[in-house]
């Protein structure tokens, strides 16, 4: 069976969250990156065997464990199908640049939140034909509130909420039903 491979970026409340839901799915590996000075060593060590637990409002708890933990984009990012951010927009531009040298034509890129024009700024640090080939997705804001219980240990999703506005630009050629 070939994964889906999924990087999200940072290491807050919502990437504890996300490697919970996506890497306790069968046909997903996650891997993660964050760039501030000594998270990823910080997070990396601090994951248990049995992955990151989410205490979830909707069903049971979940654990998922990422297969990488890095603050190099040249180890995490030439794989990855789906990439999505978990950090403030003002640090988009950033990671964007970042990747940029490693990402694979094709890939799938997100953020949440995606205030503060996320197409743009993928068109900005990526390039026009670059992003024509890319679907790109921005939520307006996070899909839980969640609170980190023990770093790299546990989370909360202290509520999923109902309802949130999402961005979706497919591909050139492409369109969204």
């Amino acid at each position: 069976m070939t994964k889906t491979k999924v990087l999200l970026c940072g290491g807050g409340n919502a990437i504890h969250v996300l490697t919970s839901i996506v890497g306790s799915k069968d046909d997903y590996e996650v891997s993660i990156l964050s760039t501030f000075p000594g998270e990823a060593k910080r997070l990396g060590d601090a994951i248990p065997e049995e992955g990151i637990k989410c205490l979830n409002d909707l069903g049971d708890d979940v654990y998922g464990k990422p297969v990488k933990v890095s603050d190099d984009p040249a180890e995490v990012v030439p794989s990855a199908d789906i990439v999505i951010f978990a950090l403030p927009s003002f640090t988009h531009g950033f990671y964007l640049a970042a990747l940029a040298p490693h990402l694979k034509p094709g890939v799938i890129l997100g953020a949440m939140p995606g205030e503060g024009g996320f197409d743009l700024t993928a068109r900005h640090f990526l390039g026009d034909e670059f992003v024509r080939g890319c679907d790109l997705f921005a939520l307006e804001t996070l899909p839980w509130a969640c609170r980190i219980l023990e770093y790299g240990k546990t989370v909360e999703d202290l509520g999923t909420k109902k309802e949130i506005d999402v961005v979706i630009i497919p591909k050139e050629g492409d369109t969204v039903e």
